[in-house]
């Protein structure tokens, strides 16, 4: 997993730069998905109010992990103690709602799906 990080200065200049690319082992599921972010977030220090969103492919498994654990804009809740990542005594994560920020889907990404795979299925090739 390749994860970037983007920001601007106090000139208002973007500044970018890779924070890490690792090897991502097993099913690429969205439960492991969302344990490797959290983890990346633990080992860098980032916490969720710091981040703006993250953009990722269109992949089902990037999807459903925001949709099961990122932040839900249409309920309004306060954070309780028991929001924290929870980690059990046989070492599991459980990983509580609202933990993942905001999801923004690669705009590059979806053009590239209109223009091949949705044109296909359009004219049938």
């Amino acid at each position: 997993m390749g994860v970037t990080i983007h920001s601007l200065n106090a000139k208002l200049e973007r500044e970018s730069a890779v924070l890490t690319v690792q090897r991502f082992k097993g099913t690429h599921d969205f439960e492991k998905i969302t344990e490797i972010l959290l983890q990346i977030f633990c080992r860098y220090g980032i916490v969720q109010e710091k981040i703006t969103c993250i953009v990722t492919d269109n992949g089902s498994n990037f999807v459903k992990a925001f949709k099961e654990y990122g932040v839900n804009f249409d309920v309004e809740e306060e954070k309780s103690e028991e929001d924290e990542v929870i980690v059990a005594e046989n070492m599991e994560i459980f990983i509580p709602p609202s933990l993942l920020p905001c999801h923004q889907r690669c705009a590059s990404h979806t053009l590239s799906l209109v223009a091949t795979t949705d044109l296909e299925k359009v004219f049938n090739l």
